[in-house]
């Protein structure tokens, strides 16, 4: 008699598939997400010194305006390479020049 009380729901099999499913999707997402975020840690621990940036870029690592950019550079904080018509910066001598001034 106890065998007839304890009917399996038939929905709940698919359910906890779904659940099951959905489950190792966030692990394999937060996984992803790990890996990202070491990697950009290790970028900002061990930054290319001598990768050439454009002045968008410096403003968006360094979280500046256009303008602001341009004010270090007439002050003498900040040197740029011009090659042709454009200008571009060493993010290795941006780094230096940040720990030697107080910008």
């Amino acid at each position: 008699m106890a065998n007839s009380k304890t009917k399996k729901n038939p929905f709940s099999d698919f359910a906890n598939s779904i659940a099951q499913t959905y489950l190792e999707r966030f692990e394999q997402s937060e996984i992803n997400i790990l890996r990202k975020l070491e990697k950009i840690e290790s970028e900002i621990r061990n930054p290319k010194k001598d990768e050439v940036i454009t002045p968008s870029e410096l403003c968006k690592r360094l979280e500046i305006s256009r303008t602001t950019l341009w004010n270090y550079e007439n002050k003498g904080y900040l040197k740029s390479i011009g090659i042709g018509a454009r200008r571009y910066f060493v993010w290795g001598e941006v780094l230096k020049s940040l720990e030697n001034s107080k910008l």
